[in-house]
């Protein structure tokens, strides 16, 4: 089966979005890959978070508390509906803070409806 979304277009959209320091832009970018009903399964958070608010609520919950931090997209791969990538998260100076791997399904308009991240 061919795939009809470009996994690297779409984890590049992701990880772009959420590295803007600027909230509304940020957001509107997020908006633009993430689905309106997203869920988003992550090791370090108890309850997966439901939908598109929750998750630019999380973005904005990193950028507060992880201020400087930024993810560095790794190998991006996908068949079907379904992509993975890897992630480095570095500090303010540049230092690996932790590796990950995530996991998505994408809806019929390449938008990010499920997502599950690995990693320490």
């Amino acid at each position: 089966m061919t795939q009809r979304h470009d996994p690297q277009a779409v984890a590049t959209g992701l990880f772009d979005a959420w590295n803007n320091p600027a909230r509304d832009a940020r957001h509107s970018a997020l908006s633009q890959v993430v689905s309106d009903r997203l869920v988003y399964l992550d090791p370090h958070q108890e309850d997966r978070s439901l939908g598109q608010a929750a998750y630019l609520a999380l973005s904005d919950q990193f950028h507060e508390v992880m201020a400087g931090y930024t993810l560095e997209l790794g190998p991006v791969d996908g068949h079907h509906n379904i992509i993975r990538f890897g992630s480095v998260l570095r500090d303010t100076n540049g230092a690996v803070f932790s590796k990950g791997q995530f996991f998505a399904v994408l809806d019929d308009q390449g938008r990010i409806s499920l997502m599950a991240a690995f990693g320490a």
